[in-house]
């Protein structure tokens, strides 16, 4: 799909680091070592921060570029795509619900790599329902004091900052949830054991235990009980985010599928002669690019100031079809040799399950896009 100037330059930048990491992928991926190093390189050359203001030590580029960024390092490596992902959501709720010193205190060290960021949003017995939540924040005359437990937050272990939500107001419903920054040495905060997955070994996910840890009046985040609307905001961003992730491990699948043909399937006349396979890689292609043609328009809508949540939505939905479709008919072509350690497509296969859970099953998403739908349609 065609680029701009602007967006080709920091998706090769972003080409040029994954390449460059390549040989330690599977010795991390399969230690479950989180990598951090690789993120605070990340922030060091601006790729933390591609679309963020200048004034907060972001690049100032476009969302798509971002999302550019995210696609070619996924294709090498799924789990520092996904960790890039979830720090995007870590920064994206004091980007746009900040005030101006805690832009400057939280935001720019996040931008810069310099600390990482986490979103608790999901608990037990939550987790497609953004306002289910049962933790709770109870004001006193010196700030918060917040109850409860999250569960599945993505980097929990090495992030130094938490965007949090939590009830402040019970009798106003979802109109009672809040959000705060919760710093890491916050007294009453805990980590919770770190999960063990069935892909994404090196992405770290684990619970945070709130026992009556206490948060400064200055730590909300926007007034209090805006909090859902907040959450709904950056699930829409974050929903770029791993739509865009998505796209990564389809076109490294999709990609491995085509070496493979190259140097075995054509050669003796697999793809030429079996019927399956050639309308298969057609299903694919043509899936890509539509993928990406709905990621890259969610990324404008986004960009011109308007709602995208249906556009987001959308392609978070398709592109993590495409991903789960493209591993499972590269495995199918290819053969037992997929299954190996010595292809990465089984890799692919297990890290591309996520995308039809996280930031939203996929039975959400439809709710999601028939509500957008039927809103449009009553308009």
């Amino acid at each position: 799909m065609q680029t701009s100037p602007e967006q080709s330059r920091w998706r090769e930048q972003a080409r040029a680091f994954a390449e460059e990491i390549k040989p330690t992928v599977d010795p991390l991926e399969r230690k479950a070592e989180f990598p951090l190093e690789h993120m605070k390189r990340l922030g060091k050359l601006g790729l933390l921060g591609v679309a963020y203001p200048k004034e907060y030590g972001g690049q100032g580029a476009d969302t798509f570029s971002m999302i550019l960024c995210v696609e070619e390092i996924t294709k090498v490596w799924a789990s520092l795509g996904l960790s890039i992902g979830a720090h995007m959501l870590g920064m994206f709720p004091i980007l746009c619900a900040g005030t101006e010193s805690q832009k400057k205190k939280y935001l720019t060290p996040l931008v810069l790599g310099e600390k990482l960021g986490a979103f608790g949003l999901t608990e037990p017995g939550s987790g497609s329902d953004a306002g289910g939540g049962q933790t709770v924040a109870e004001k006193t005359e010196n700030g918060f004091v917040i109850n409860g437990k999250k569960i599945f937050t993505t980097s929990a272990t090495y992030a130094s900052t938490y965007i949090v939500s939590a009830i402040s107001d019970k009798s106003l419903g979802k109109k009672g949830i809040s959000a705060f920054i919760v710093e890491r040495d916050c007294s009453g905060l805990a980590i919770a054991k770190k999960e063990q997955k069935l892909g994404l070994w090196a992405s770290d996910t684990a619970g945070l235990i709130l026992d009556s840890c206490r948060v400064p009046l200055e730590n909300i985040l926007g007034e209090p009980g805006k909090g859902f609307h907040v959450f709904l905001q950056t699930l829409d961003a974050g929903r770029l985010g791993i739509a865009g992730w998505c796209y990564g491990i389809a076109d490294a699948a999709f990609e491995s599928l085509l070496t493979w043909a190259k140097e075995t399937g054509i050669k003796t006349g697999l793809m030429e002669n079996y019927e399956y396979a050639g309308g298969a890689l057609a299903e694919l292609a043509t899936q890509l690019e539509a993928a990406q043609g709905l990621i890259r328009n969610a990324c404008q809508v986004k960009d011109a100031g308007q709602s995208y949540t249906k556009q987001a939505s959308m392609a978070k939905y398709f592109a993590s079809k495409v991903a789960v479709a493209a591993c499972d008919v590269a495995l199918k072509l290819i053969g037992y040799e997929a299954l190996t350690t010595r292809l990465p497509v089984e890799r692919f296969f297990r890290d591309a399950k996520l995308g039809t859970i996280g930031e939203g099953t996929s039975e959400i998403q439809k709710l999601v896009i028939a509500r957008e739908v039927l809103k449009e349609a009553a308009a």
